[in-house]
């Protein structure tokens, strides 16, 4: 009955009423019967319309892994891999030397780009200099900055 309905929409879109591929009517949803089947049109020889039903799940699943945090935490459940509490306090202390060694190398990098910049620029002060183009006095208030900078850094 699609006296309730306010549109065909409705009809095809509401679950449960239609099949995915009963929306579609075409001659690639028909086959050609070849016995007699019970029901209304259904005759040898005689096209037929095709409805496909879910009859159930597609696939099964099976749970292999737990992790805290995406890819980057600790494994809270492994399907195939078992630990004591001794081996996952291991890796754990395991984990944490690499994180601080992993940040001790950050600040050494750090350092020696800071580093690698200052030469840069005094280089090419340098070469102004003997280029002419900075006076005397500015090279010595220059040099007495890189000084202190030094010695703050000590």
């Amino acid at each position: 009955n699609l006296g309730r309905l306010r549109d065909i929409s409705e009809f095809i879109e509401k679950d449960g009423l239609v099949s995915d591929s009963e929306a579609e009517d075409n001659e690639e949803n028909k086959v050609k019967l070849p016995q007699d089947f019970s029901g209304r049109g259904n005759q040898r020889s005689n096209k037929s319309a095709i409805r496909l039903k879910e009859i159930g799940p597609r696939l099964s699943l099976q749970l292999l892994k737990i992790e805290e945090g995406i890819s980057s935490g600790a494994t809270l459940y492994h399907a195939f891999q078992k630990r004591t509490p001794q081996e996952a306090a291991e890796l754990k202390e395991k984990k944490r030397r690499e994180a601080e060694l992993r940040k001790l190398r950050r600040i050494k990098q750090e350092r020696n780009v800071e580093k690698k910049r200052k030469e840069k620029e005094a280089l090419a002060r340098q070469s102004r200099i003997q280029a002419g183009l900075v006076e005397e006095v500015q090279q010595k208030s220059m040099d007495a900055e890189e000084e202190e900078e030094e010695e703050e850094e000590e």
